[in-house]
């Protein structure tokens, strides 16, 4: 399994404007940010102020207006083998089973079938897919799904794992479990993580560091260290320090959240 590598993803100066002319919407402005490899950071903000743009930004799928984002030294001008992306809709093949979608990108590449299937393999059983090899995803709870999405992207060995609110459709127990499970194998794999959430609970329990995003356009209102100990499990809610820390994000969320509507209503 690859661990992260040692470079970090930066972004400069970030600019990204959809349409022109009258039509002309400013989804992210001016936002700079660094994230060190093997960090684990959590993009927060409110519902469309430019969260999942950043993101596809850093995987490639979108080209910045203004400004760049790089990997070291190396701009991002396209989607990489290096960035492993995970949707919020899980995005699998309807017509591919549970293990071909899982092997989809290392036969691309590829890897020869026996490697191919012992990288399948051990992913599957770490996330509790075994007897489901030959399922196909219509058949697949939206936990299951979003397990065989986490695993495509993850057994390509990336050195960045980037996700869309990947669990934000999931009951409140499957949700739990998810992030239970993507922190324990981010553990294991050493990734680098960017993950996109509006959720303040969900931000503090998996994050190393939360950078909250101002409402639309997009940039920097405020960087947070979440110092709470790993490994972290759900008994972590009633201490002092997660409360605290929670009062502090919903009020920075609520200011970005008035300034939004109150543009709305202008």
């Amino acid at each position: 399994m690859v661990k992260s590598c040692n470079e970090p993803i930066i972004v400069r100066d970030l600019v990204v404007i959809y349409g022109k002319d009258a039509s002309a919407t400013v989804a992210v402005q001016d936002l700079n940010l660094r994230i060190l490899p093997g960090e684990f950071v959590c993009l927060l903000g409110t519902t469309g102020c430019g969260k999942s743009t950043i993101l596809n930004v850093m995987a490639g799928f979108v080209q910045p207006t203004r400004g760049s984002v790089s990997v070291g030294n190396r701009l991002v001008v396209s989607p990489g083998p290096e960035r492993g992306v995970v949707f919020q809709q899980h995005s699998l093949f309807p017509w591919k089973t549970v293990r071909g979608n899982v092997e989809f990108g290392l036969r691309m590449r590829g890897v020869p079938r026996e490697q191919r299937r012992a990288v399948t393999e051990r992913y599957m059983r770490s996330v509790g897919l075994i007897g489901s090899e030959r399922a196909y995803p219509s058949t697949l709870s939206g936990g299951m799904q979003q397990r065989v999405g986490l695993v495509r992207a993850l057994a390509n060995d990336p050195s960045f794992v980037l996700m869309d609110e990947p669990f934000g459709s999931l009951d409140a127990q499957t949700r739990l479990m998810m992030q239970e499970l993507l922190l324990q194998i981010w553990d294991e794999a050493e990734k680098t993580v960017v993950f996109v959430t509006h959720d303040v609970d969900e931000a503090i329990f998996l994050a190393d560091r939360i950078v909250v995003l101002t409402a639309r356009p997009a940039t920097v209102k405020e960087e947070v260290a979440v110092t709470l100990p790993r490994p972290r499990s759900y008994e972590i809610v009633t201490s002092a320090k997660y409360v605290d820390l929670k009062k502090s994000l919903l009020e920075l969320i609520r200011e970005e959240t008035l300034k939004s509507m109150n543009s709305r209503a202008r």
